[in-house]
């Protein structure tokens, strides 16, 4: 047998190290101006909390891979950490396939996300009329951060509307093989769909709101309404909700951080580092004890959880 050049050899068992590695998955990185539910938790690797959130938005680095959901937030107040992603509003970018061809969560929609053995696992919870919790896989490229802007195509002029008579009504495709089941009773007479072709005993069957669906159904369930009835489509919006405001009792001061100064939970050299303020970002001293501030974040995006703080060097934020 031939032997292998070093060269190839280095080649083979760099791949072969790859294949095994249960990490190796890209990651996902998103960014952008944020809005995290109030009291979600920011943890250091070890599981202690260092930080918690108060329901204002902030810049947010989030990164999704094997370790978890890391996270870094910004405005030049970097604190850094594993973050649950139960409370972070992730927005779809597009229609994510919930069944393929044939249902979808709409783009534009706000999702709850969470990593699924690697990948990356959405799920919306569609109020009424239908009532249902859909779930997609989602590349990292169609989700954001920040609220986006989504319409869906018109819906053709030589449509006609179609509502479910009854609960729960089965999509099928256009073979007739069972694709996927609404199973609420809000949908009976409530949810509007649309059409342009009738095959047999079975309508082409469309919606576009929340959930997307291109479909079949027996029209023996369906409930045809007149020409042109096509009013009460789903809205394409996002609604926010508005943020809370914080506010101090007590004496606090605005100050500048005049050089970079690292964050800390304790007072005390030994800490760990979870963050920094970067020059110029006004902060807001709250006390100084020998040589240490407690500052927090002029936007009070972030607080420190009870018991800890976030100190730095009174000499690095004052520039001495």
């Amino acid at each position: 047998m031939r032997a292998l050049s070093s060269a190839h050899l280095l080649a083979t068992l760099t791949l072969l190290a790859a294949s095994l590695d249960p990490s190796d998955a890209a990651a996902c990185a998103l960014s952008g101006r944020a809005r995290v539910e109030k009291g979600t938790l920011l943890r250091a690797p070890g599981g202690e909390v260092i930080a918690r959130f108060s329901g204002t938005s902030l810049s947010l680095s989030l990164t999704l891979d094997a370790v978890g959901a890391r996270a870094s937030t910004g405005d030049g107040f970097r604190v850094d950490g594993l973050l649950d992603l139960a409370g972070v509003s992730i927005f779809t970018r597009r229609n994510l396939p919930v069944v393929v061809d044939h249902v979808w969560i709409a783009g534009g929609r706000r999702v709850a996300a969470r990593l699924d053995a690697g990948a990356i696992t959405v799920e919306q919870r569609v109020g009424a009329p239908i009532g249902q919790t859909l779930r997609a896989k989602a590349p990292c490229d169609a989700l954001s951060l920040e609220p986006v802007s989504f319409t869906h195509p018109p819906v053709p002029d030589a449509a006609r509307g179609w509502v479910p008579k009854r609960a729960p009504l089965t999509l099928r495709d256009a073979g007739g093989a069972e694709v996927f089941t609404l199973t609420s009773d809000g949908i009976k007479d409530a949810l509007l769909f649309f059409s342009t072709e009738r095959r047999g005993g079975s309508v082409h069957v469309v919606l576009r709101g929340d959930v997307v669906v291109d479909a079949w159904a027996s029209a023996g369930e369906l409930q045809a309404l007149a020409p042109g009835e096509l009013l009460g489509a789903a809205s394409s919006e996002v609604t926010i909700p508005s943020a809370p405001r914080l506010a101090f009792d007590g004496a606090v001061r605005r100050v500048k951080a005049a050089r970079e100064a690292t964050i800390r939970s304790k007072p005390d050299d030994s800490a760990p580092s979870i963050g920094a303020v970067a020059p110029d970002t006004e902060v807001l001293v709250l006390e100084t004890v020998l040589g240490w501030s407690s500052v927090w974040p002029a936007s009070l995006a972030i607080q420190p959880p009870e018991g800890r703080g976030f100190w730095v060097k009174q000499r690095q934020l004052d520039g001495k």
